[in-house]
């Protein structure tokens, strides 16, 4: 008899002392990433992948090496892989219903006076993709860039996004001199500033 109460006793301590034990475990959070359809989606259960950038770097359709832009709660973040957009003005266009605000470019040149090919002493700049007028940079007036729409400089508002800009002399024909072109720099414009470039 000793001995079945003995056992009732050990069998009892043991489901009692695991009841414990359920009701002291805290919540496991499962909420992350899954890849559906080569696309990573939140949920919030049962996550394939606890971060965004894990589950990018592993599903087909959201992975890669690709660097660029994704858009995250309406704005726009800088990857290193993984990118939706290869570039930042086509996810600020997909990112947010309302456009973003503009940004200026203003190419400006530190040649001296004269100082370019032949003599001459200004430059027609170009910035590809956009229609300009007045677009002519003069020589002989800064060493360093100066503010935004300074005079002798060209100043464009633009929306934010990547462009390619050139500076360019064409020579009048019969001339001993050719034509000169600066070399094409890309650079970057954004929202509510002013993105300075010398040329050449």
């Amino acid at each position: 008899m000793k001995k079945i109460i003995l056992s009732l006793f050990v069998l009892s301590s043991f489901l009692f002392s695991g009841c414990i034990k359920d009701i002291l475990k805290e919540p496991v959070d499962t909420s992350g990433y899954n890849c559906v359809s080569g696309n990573c989606s939140a949920v919030s259960d049962n996550a394939q992948y606890g971060t965004l950038s894990a589950c990018q770097s592993s599903c087909s359709g959201g992975g890669g090496s690709t660097a660029g832009y994704n858009c995250v709660s309406g704005n726009c973040v800088s990857v290193s892989s993984g990118a939706q957009y290869s570039t930042l003005s086509s996810c600020q266009s997909s990112c947010t219903s309302n456009p973003p605000p503009q940004g200026q470019l203003m190419l400006w040149t530190n040649m001296t006076q004269n100082g370019f090919p032949c003599g001459w002493n200004s430059l027609i700049v170009e910035i590809y993709g956009v229609n300009l007028s007045g677009n002519t940079i003069y020589a002989g007036h800064y060493t360093t860039a100066p503010a935004c729409g300074a005079t002798y400089c060209y100043t464009k508002t633009l929306a934010p996004g990547n462009y390619t800009v050139r500076g360019r002399i064409y020579t009048l024909i019969g001339s001993s001199c050719p034509d000169y072109f600066t070399n094409t720099k890309t650079v970057t414009v954004y929202s509510n500033q002013c993105t300075t470039v010398v040329l050449p």
